[in-house]
């Protein structure tokens, strides 16, 4: 067998189609990576969108928890002690606190030891109000009007509270002079809630929009 015919030890052409194969391999992961990445950074920017959206709606329903907590509240609590203690009178008719000061102070000249026991039962309400107030959960941005109002219930019970114990003290002489400072005091928390109270509805209304 001559040299010619002696079989080749060269691995030439395998080493060149297998360096042909490797670097299309590597090209074809080049490319399936990027497009790994690419999807990747696609679902995680869906998954913040979602988790941007869900954080929206729950604290959108924390707005719409605490305006309906407290609109119930002052139904209930509120506007049934102010009913209750204008006898006859809905307090929706008042129109700021001279006007509502003059009505208290006319009910406790003209009714006195029966006007304070009526008061008492009125009363019940504010308590509740102010315990239902302490606990109620809201976001910050309406906190401090929800403050605001617990603060002027408190100044209403304690009001309330004074004019009761002047009334008593005069028993059936009472002629409604000595309680103008305690219907003056509830008067002024009167006009401290309405504030309050508005203040926190124009918070609630623009936090919802």
């Amino acid at each position: 067998m001559t040299t010619d015919d002696k079989p080749s030890s060269s691995l030439s052409p395998i080493e060149i189609e297998g360096a042909a194969f490797d670097t299309e391999a590597a090209a074809m992961h080049k490319g399936n990576g990027k497009k790994l990445i690419a999807l990747t950074l696609s679902c995680a920017a869906v998954i913040g969108v979602s988790v941007l959206a869900l954080g929206d709606l729950d604290n959108r329903q924390a707005f719409l928890d605490a305006g309906t907590r407290m609109n119930a509240l002052n139904e209930v609590g509120y506007e049934r002690f102010w009913n209750c203690a204008l006898i006859g009178m809905n307090q929706a008719q008042i129109k700021n606190a001279d006007e509502l000061e003059a009505q208290l102070h006319k009910r406790a000249q003209h009714y006195g030891m029966s006007y304070a026991t009526l008061m008492k039962k009125c009363g019940s309400s504010l308590d509740s109000m102010e315990r239902d107030l302490d606990v109620i959960k809201a976001p910050k941005p309406i906190q401090p009007q929800l403050r605001g109002m617990k603060e002027a219930v408190a100044a209403t019970r304690h009001g309330l509270q004074g004019l009761i114990a002047d009334m008593e003290s005069h028993g059936a002489t009472y002629d409604g002079t000595g309680g103008e400072r305690y219907t003056a005091k509830l008067a002024v928390a009167w006009q401290q809630y309405h504030v309050s109270h508005q203040a926190f509805r124009e918070a609630l209304r623009e936090h919802l929009q």
